[in-house]
């Protein structure tokens, strides 16, 4: 008899003991030092319209994978950190159930930070990249207190001063004044080197927007100036005329033939007299196949010092072989090549083997 209420007991103290492990459980009680089981939590991420540079975000759409319900309060979207790093202001929400719709006004295009704070859903935060246009609609600039006698130019806006410029216009002139004009919807809002083309080739004037009344390098000494707004107004007195000495380098030469008593010498390609300089030192930089010629002024010409000049020339040198005299040109075919010389470019490269000898 003891011994049947023992085994009775014992199998309710076993059914007991069960049913309180089951309950624990299932109310998420860490029986085992192990985490308990939480509640699924609805996963989501982010998607922002519009396209860099070109068109601004307005919206940024939450995607959930099951129905959740949402406040804009909910919603913290919080500035990105570093290189790359935007930011925004968060607007109204909609939408319901699995997308949602926040409204964003981007202050500066890049990456944000997004995360949820509600019950039962993931927090984040999740990065998402945010776009802001930065092509002005039009773009005028005006040149002011312009001296007398000009009265046309053309402006360029350079991002690399190897390259040409991306951006040109030309001036229309009002006393004393001129005003360029840029293509509706082509202009970046950006930093830019400025450059003013004054006269005809082949005397253009160049002109570079400096910070500093005295240029000493070139083109250490130009700025960058910042367009941000659609009209921009800048007195000429910020230009200065800048040039830089001039050398001209020589790749896979023939030093047989173009030797160190070599003179190079530049003709005027419009009406054909030789330039008052000549390259009257050359220099071995790299071996027998490179050589450079610096561009010195010609004695009784108006300068001793290198030549700083600009325009469209042909290009001869002269060399005595065996007691022959001989000259040779830059050819392109059967004619002679026209080099361009630029102001703020400071070496020309050739190919000696352009070089023809003219016939005797």
């Amino acid at each position: 008899m003891i011994a049947k209420e023992l085994g009775m007991k014992n199998k309710l103290y076993v059914l007991g003991l069960s049913a309180l492990i089951i309950s624990l459980v299932l109310t998420g009680c860490d029986l085992f030092g192990e985490t308990a089981s939480v509640p699924d939590l609805a996963k989501w991420l982010p998607f922002a319209d519009g396209t860099k540079d070109i068109e601004d975000t307005t919206n940024i759409n939450l995607i959930f994978n099951r129905s959740v319900n949402l406040t804009a309060q909910d919603i913290t979207i919080s500035n990105g950190t570093g290189t790359g790093g935007g930011s925004a202001v968060k607007g109204l929400l909609s939408g319901s159930d699995f997308s949602w719709n926040l409204a964003i006004t981007v202050i500066t295009q890049g990456t944000i930070m997004v995360s949820v704070n509600a019950d039962n859903i993931e927090s984040g935060p999740y990065p998402v990249e945010v776009f802001k246009s930065i092509i002005l609609e039009e773009l005028v600039i005006s040149i002011t207190d312009v001296p007398e006698g000009i009265t046309g130019a053309k402006i360029g806006l350079i991002d690399d001063l190897d390259k040409p410029p991306i951006f040109t216009s030309e001036a229309v002139f009002d006393s004393g004044k001129l005003e360029f004009s840029f293509e509706e919807g082509k202009v970046l809002i950006g930093d830019y080197y400025m450059e003013i083309e004054i006269g005809a080739s082949p005397n253009i004037e160049r002109w570079y927007y400096t910070a500093d009344n005295n240029v000493t390098s070139v083109p250490a000494d130009f700025r960058l100036f910042s367009i941000e707004e659609e009209a921009v107004s800048i007195s000429f007195s910020h230009f200065r005329r800048v040039t830089a000495p001039k050398g001209i380098r020589i790749d896979d030469v023939d030093v047989s033939i173009f030797s160190s008593s070599a003179i190079l010498s530049l003709v005027n390609t419009e009406n054909g007299n030789p330039a008052a300089v000549s390259g009257e030192q050359i220099i071995n930089t790299s071996g027998d196949k490179t050589i450079v010629v610096v561009m010195l002024m010609m004695p009784g010409a108006a300068s001793s010092n290198q030549w700083a000049g600009s325009g469209a020339f042909h290009i001869s040198f002269d060399v005595e072989i065996g007691g022959v005299s001989r000259r040779y040109w830059y050819m392109d075919g059967a004619n002679r090549e026209t080099v361009n010389f630029d102001p703020h470019v400071a070496v020309v490269d050739l190919s000696f083997s352009k070089f023809v000898q003219e016939p005797s």
